[in-house]
């Protein structure tokens, strides 16, 4: 989702979110394994920068990048899903 910033902040009319059926699909990139641990990581990284302590992590193939957040020491639970 650290790739989505900006895309969620007035889906409001008239204005069109470029997405459909809530938050999914995203519009983004295809991203490699490692390239998706570095986005998760930063975006602990700036949860823990913004004073965030907690976190729930609900995402689907966490296994690849769930070492690299408990990394960062932030608090959170991750919940994987197929």
């Amino acid at each position: 989702m650290t790739l989505a910033r900006g895309l969620h902040e007035d889906p409001s009319p008239p204005h069109r979110p470029p997405f459909s059926g809530g938050l999914s699909p995203l519009p983004r990139p295809k991203l490699s394994a490692e390239e998706c641990a570095v986005m998760c990581e930063l975006g602990a990284l700036e949860a823990i920068r913004s004073g965030t302590t907690a976190v729930l992590e609900d995402g689907a193939n966490i296994a690849g990048y769930a070492p690299q957040m408990v990394e960062t020491g932030l608090g959170m639970l991750l919940a994987g899903r197929t």
